[in-house]
């Protein structure tokens, strides 16, 4: 969980160690991260396994907003305003929905592009970057229907763990994802090295980025783009 990217930005403290937002913003990333280490070693030692609901819900999220921003792209090229309004949403909007706004979201996404794939190859969308978005939405939603009765202290524990996973990526991307955006005039490499860092941090239970993932996401990727207020999802 983002020890690649709290392990570039050591690489290039000289860059940042003078502005305090940023060193305060590392310094509560390293913390929350070692609660999650600590609670990850307690997790194995006592035999449970570490909950997946997040890591899954955070590429759903990461593949939704990368295929809608084309597709916005693309109706802005068309004028197809029915598509505009389908498609104009922001990343940390998507982190607000709950689970199964979410899903519907993604869902709906996947029929857009299902639709609109011959158009979208001209901005680099292909039929497998939808499947893999139909799959990820297929194993969200398994992931959080699970049948509950395990013993109330391992619901506690998951739970915890979640929030702590939640709170982490939360300091990413609410705060050094926009700060590092203030370096791009002055440091480019430094802040193109931050972002792929970025989407290729996953936590170690997943075993690899999808290249389908990093193709797109580098692209667009929201959080060093211009800032641009959230908006509100419309479905």
């Amino acid at each position: 969980m983002v020890h690649a990217t709290l392990a570039y930005l050591a690489e290039h403290e000289a860059i940042w160690e003078s502005n305090p937002a940023f060193v305060k913003a590392v310094s509560d990333l390293k913390k929350a991260v070692a609660a999650i280490d600590a609670a990850n070693d307690n997790s194995s030692r006592s035999g449970s396994s570490r909950p997946s609901r997040v890591h899954t819900r955070e590429m759903l999220e990461d593949l939704t907003s990368a295929i809608a921003d084309q597709l916005f792209a693309l109706s802005e090229e068309t004028g197809d305003l029915g598509l505009a309004a389908a498609s104009d949403f922001s990343r940390a909007s998507l982190y607000r929905l709950t689970d199964e706004e979410l899903e519907h979201t993604a869902k709906h996404v996947c029929e857009l592009a299902s639709a609109h794939l011959d158009a979208l190859a001209n901005y680099l969308v292909v039929a497998a970057d939808v499947a893999q978005l139909a799959t990820l939405t297929s194993n969200f939603s398994m992931t959080k229907v699970r049948t509950p009765l395990p013993a109330f202290r391992r619901t506690l524990t998951a739970s915890t763990a979640e929030e702590r996973l939640r709170a982490a990526n939360r300091i990413l991307r609410a705060r050094l994802d926009k700060l590092v955006s203030r370096y791009k005039p002055q440091h480019p490499d430094f802040v193109s090295n931050y972002i792929h860092a970025r989407i290729v941090d996953f936590s170690p239970d997943t075993p690899a980025a999808p290249r389908t993932k990093r193709r797109i996401a580098v692209r667009r990727f929201s959080a060093v783009k211009s800032a641009k207020g959230p908006r509100r999802v419309r479905r």
